[in-house]
């Protein structure tokens, strides 16, 4: 929508800087010399040309300042071509119009260029009558011819500048924006972590062995204790599917069933051997449940039950 407003806008400008030199031209051409009107027709063409490859020019290519910057410069060669050949340009005229530039540069607003036009045109006779205008300075046809162009030159440069402005605070926002995105993610990202150091924590004061897992059946929390029962390290166990821990050996069975009946088990005692070790343990498994009550994963305690070999 910006790009479309862009072009649109700049069609404007351009329309009245080509419409004010065609105008010049016709009225210049009675007493324009015959070698002199060739090189007025190829310029009025290429002017007529740059137009219609302007208003045929995709709306992307509008994005930005770029493409503007290049039709300012392109522009201001036509004008100080037009007014060269078809009004008065002077040193004077052309000292006010990069005056003018300069000045609409720093407005930063079309809402001020036409006040800046009307300030440069003031100083622009003020020049010509100083350096030996005369009084009639306001009646001088080639003098007043120009300051319409001053008007032009003023909304077009108010147009980049204000342009450019827009586009340097949009991407300071964005800028701004991406940094508080990175923060927040990053104190995200630190809650995250501290949260699941606080639920290993957890899991590890609990005197049961505790395995939890995701909502695919992987291991994603192998405590303390169930590293005692099953004599293996976590990571040996953590981010692999339950059915291919061989450890957990009949534990796997029980977790398995709860997933097929859907219905917790409490204190099913099973028999595991466990390094040559034989050993008795009571397991118990249930889902985690969502918010929605959908299942997100598997709860399962194991606890090692006294064999009785100490026994007499």
């Amino acid at each position: 929508m910006a790009a479309v407003t862009t072009k649109r806008s700049i069609t404007y400008i351009r329309a009245v800087l080509t419409l004010l030199l065609f105008l010049l031209a016709a009225y210049n051409f009675p007493t324009m010399a015959e070698d002199m009107r060739f090189y007025i027709y190829i310029y009025l063409v290429v002017l007529l040309a740059s137009n219609v490859v302007l208003i045929m020019t995709g709306d992307e290519k509008y994005e930005g300042t770029r493409l503007h910057y290049i039709i300012f410069i392109v522009d201001i060669i036509f004008l100080s071509l037009g007014t060269y050949w078809l009004a008065d340009m002077d040193f004077n005229f052309f000292i006010i119009m990069f005056l003018t530039i300069f000045m609409c540069a720093l407005s930063r607003s079309m809402a001020l260029s036409i006040v800046i036009a009307l300030v440069a045109n003031v100083i622009y006779l003020y020049a010509r009558y100083a350096t030996g205008g005369g009084a009639d300075i306001l009646i001088q046809e080639k003098v007043l011819l120009n300051i319409p162009f001053l008007f032009v030159v003023a909304l077009h440069s108010s147009f980049l500048a204000e342009k450019t402005a827009d586009e340097e605070y949009q991407k300071n926002k964005l800028a701004r924006s991406q940094k508080d995105l990175a923060d927040r993610v990053k104190a995200i990202d630190s809650q995250m972590e501290y949260s699941a150091k606080f639920a290993s924590d957890v899991y590890d004061a609990m005197p049961q062995g505790v395995i939890v897992l995701d909502s695919h059946g992987v291991v994603v929390a192998f405590n303390t204790a169930a590293e005692a029962v099953f004599n293996t390290k976590r990571n040996k166990v953590i981010n692999i599917l339950y059915r291919e821990v061989g450890i957990l050996g009949d534990v796997t069975g029980v977790i398995t069933e709860l997933i097929q009946i859907k219905s917790a088990i409490k204190g099913r005692e099973i028999p595991a051997m466990i390094d040559n070790d034989p050993k008795k343990l009571k397991v118990s498994a249930a889902f985690v449940m969502g918010r929605e009550r959908v299942p997100e994963g598997v709860l399962c305690t194991v606890e090692q039950q006294d064999t009785g070999k100490g026994e007499k």
